[in-house]
């Protein structure tokens, strides 16, 4: 499961491999993204979400810059998944790795018989909630109904269904 720690972690080691060339880029104009909740590009044409632009963090040099990124690295994850929703990449692998742990089955629901436990996102990190938890029933879980019997809860991760759920649940969140 990817907790924050381990996201953080990925990211400082992202930071810590940039090179002297993408630092300076970066000190000249470029950004940093995070593409798909995992790896850290610099450009100047933003194909993700934007984790640093140029003059967010000043610095006298490559390694100063680097120096200050890495000290920054906890701030600059709040700061990203305070305003801006997991990746459909980032939020499938980390869904599925919970689905591995507890069994997918645990996050279908029918019209009889509630999940054991539903998704929610916190700070990039997709968490789990059991049935009876104050947050419990506003999570997200697969419905099974007759209409969608055929359907199976990998096929809702994998055709974008739970992504587009949790986009919608969290609308006021990184729209407002």
């Amino acid at each position: 499961m990817s907790s924050p720690m381990k996201i953080i972690e990925r990211l400082s080691e992202q930071l810590q491999t940039l090179s002297d060339e993408q630092l300076s880029a970066v000190a000249q104009g470029q950004i940093l993204v995070w593409q798909n909740d995992a790896e850290l590009i610099c450009t100047d044409a933003p194909t993700a979400p934007i984790m640093l632009q140029a003059g967010q963090i000043q610095a006298a040099d490559n390694q100063a810059l680097k120096a200050a990124l890495l000290a920054q690295t906890e701030s600059l994850y709040h700061d990203f998944y305070q305003k801006t929703p997991l990746s459909p990449a980032g939020f499938q692998a980390q869904v599925q790795d919970l689905f591995d742990q507890h069994s997918a089955g645990a996050f279908v629901a029918t019209s009889n018989k509630a999940a054991a436990f539903s998704l929610f996102v916190e700070l990039g990190e997709v968490i789990v909630e059991p049935q009876g938890a104050a947050k419990f029933p506003y999570g997200l879980c697969f419905q099974q109904s007759f209409l969608n019997s055929s359907e199976t809860i990998e096929d809702w991760l994998e055709n974008g269904e739970a992504y587009a759920q949790y986009l919608s649940m969290n609308v006021c969140r990184y729209q407002c």
